[in-house]
């Protein structure tokens, strides 16, 4: 009852948080393809950073206290699978997506929710954007 209480009011905060993360992308990194379709998840977003492993940029970000993921969130249960019947592949919904596997490989997949502030997009923004200036000097 609770969360059906707010959430249109959540939905639309997030779909702000995700529209900022959105713009702030395409200003610091320009050549990261965000991946939001039109009437897409207001709580998720998916961008790949060209060059940018998200194996890389998943660890640079976590040793900053910036969580994402590099995978979908249906590829995250490969843990709970009898042993040795998991086979890395490309995840599903990337592909169903249309992002290509090398592009996959690239990808993030960034979350939003109520307790998500207007900072924490910013800081998520300021640090994938430093993590991909720093590799790309390498």
């Amino acid at each position: 009852r609770i969360t059906a209480a707010h959430m249109e009011t959540d939905m639309e905060y997030a779909a702000s948080l995700r529209e900022r993360a959105i713009e702030g992308l395409k200003r610091e990194i320009p050549d990261a393809v965000v991946h939001a379709p039109e009437g897409g998840s207001p709580y998720i977003l998916s961008v790949s950073v060209p060059g940018l492993p998200n194996a890389v940029s998943v660890k640079y970000l976590s040793g900053r206290r910036v969580c994402v993921s590099r995978a979908a969130a249906c590829e995250e249960n490969h843990t709970t699978v009898a042993p040795g019947t998991w086979r890395p592949k490309h995840p599903l919904a990337l592909q169903a997506a249309g992002i290509p596997l090398r592009e996959g490989k690239e990808t993030l997949r960034a979350s939003f929710f109520h307790r998500n502030t207007p900072e924490d997009v910013d800081r998520f923004v300021a640090v994938l954007a430093q993590c991909a200036r720093e590799m790309r000097e390498l």
